[in-house]
């Protein structure tokens, strides 16, 4: 085997093709230039791709939204909406599981007085009981099922659930479940506070509404969480930072409160996110049935205002009585008087400021009770005229 020697030129063109890229045309800081153009060409793809991210979550002013699709109304103000929080909040034993009933009864048989459903077609159910016995659960069940006229059995459609025998974290890894499962339009959460260790914990509180609000959103359903208020009675607040939380994200916050002497439950909507929705209220039959008692409450109400207007009306006849008392004093005294006077003597009868006595002596001189007829247009008093 012959092995040629290699020529000083051809070493030097050799090293030259090395030097230029390997015969590409390019030097080395020409290479270089286009693999920095190549290397920021795919920052910026990433950077597009992030964009496009972001662009989901970007709402246009143009942008056409369906209007909300209430599952209730109430005295025709739609509510309940497809994809909402809402709360129902009350003392405990003022009825909310009752109010409860009734809009799970509205919404099998289309309406409950007042509370009617607000679509035409069957709504998927589900309620979930984390504190009372699985017998109290089922005892809802069938109370709902007479109200809305349906035979006693299971129904498809309407789920009743019971948590009460699991753990707090449990009761929140399941309900997901639930939902995912079984596709209900409505989910009635009775009561949200065993979702959480503690109800004051804003980090366990921020996470449980927040799952909640997204578990809507995904499943296209509206979720109702039922939460005592605080104890204090003048105190309506829902319980702890759970409740200052939940308030804030819910579209409607419903209140239940019981008459202490009539027994009846008025269900209220303080707060609300777009139209203020009417109160309606129920009464309990002998066997704890609910019945409307929007009329009662009505008559109730009109019985309080002609009460107050007759309180009104004496306690004016008696002031009335009690300044012309003064009157006539002044006038068994003496029978003329100076104007001025006899201002100064009420006044101090009566224990009026000034303006408020010559303002009641103008009153009585227009009303002629008295009359400048006396000397030098003194006044006198009109018998005739102050018994009329």
């Amino acid at each position: 085997m012959v092995i040629k020697e290699t020529s000083a030129e051809e070493a030097k063109l050799q090293k030259d093709i090395t030097l230029t890229g390997g015969g590409t045309g390019l030097d080395p800081i020409d290479k270089m230039v286009e693999e920095a153009a190549l290397q920021e060409s795919e920052e910026e793809r990433r950077s597009r791709e992030m964009r496009d991210q972001l662009m989901k979550y970007v709402i246009h002013a143009d942008s056409e939204f369906p209007p909300d699709e209430n599952l209730l109304e109430i005295d025709h103000v739609g509510c309940f909406a497809l994809k909402d929080l809402v709360g129902v909040k009350a003392k405990q034993k003022m009825g909310k599981t009752t109010m409860i009933g009734i809009l799970i009864a509205a919404l099998l048989c289309g309406q409950w007085n007042k509370v009617k459903r607000a679509i035409n077609r069957k709504v998927k159910i589900l309620y979930v009981d984390t504190e009372q016995k699985d017998r109290d659960t089922n005892r809802l069940n069938q109370k709902v099922l007479r109200m809305a006229g349906l035979p006693i059995k299971d129904i498809e459609g309407l789920y009743f659930v019971n948590l009460r025998k699991l753990t707090t974290e449990e009761c929140r890894e399941i309900l997901p479940r639930f939902i995912e499962s079984f596709r209900p339009e409505i989910v009635f959460v009775d009561g949200i506070v065993d979702l959480v260790g503690d109800f004051n914990s804003v980090e366990e509180s921020q996470a449980v509404v927040r799952q909640h609000l997204m578990l809507a959103e995904t499943y296209n359903c509206c979720i109702v969480e039922v939460l005592h208020t605080n104890k204090q009675k003048e105190d309506s607040n829902m319980r702890g930072h759970l409740g200052t939380i939940l308030s804030q994200k819910a579209s409607n916050v419903f209140k239940c409160e019981k008459d202490p002497i009539t027994n009846i439950v008025t269900v209220s909507c303080d707060d609300y996110r777009h139209a203020p929705i009417p109160s309606w209220s129920f009464s309990f039959d002998q066997h704890g049935n609910p019945l409307c008692a929007d009329e009662l409450v009505a008559q109730i109400e009109a019985d309080k205002e002609a009460a107050k207007e007759r309180k009104t009306e004496i306690k004016k006849q008696q002031e009335d009585e009690r300044r012309m008392t003064a009157v006539r004093k002044a006038f068994d005294s003496q029978k003329e008087w100076v104007r001025k006077d006899l201002e100064v003597f009420i006044g101090n009868e009566l224990n009026l400021k000034k303006s408020a006595t010559s303002s009641y002596v103008r009153s009585l001189i227009d009303s002629r009770i008295l009359s400048p007829e006396g000397f030098n247009g003194m006044l006198v008093f009109n018998q005739t005229e102050s018994n009329n």
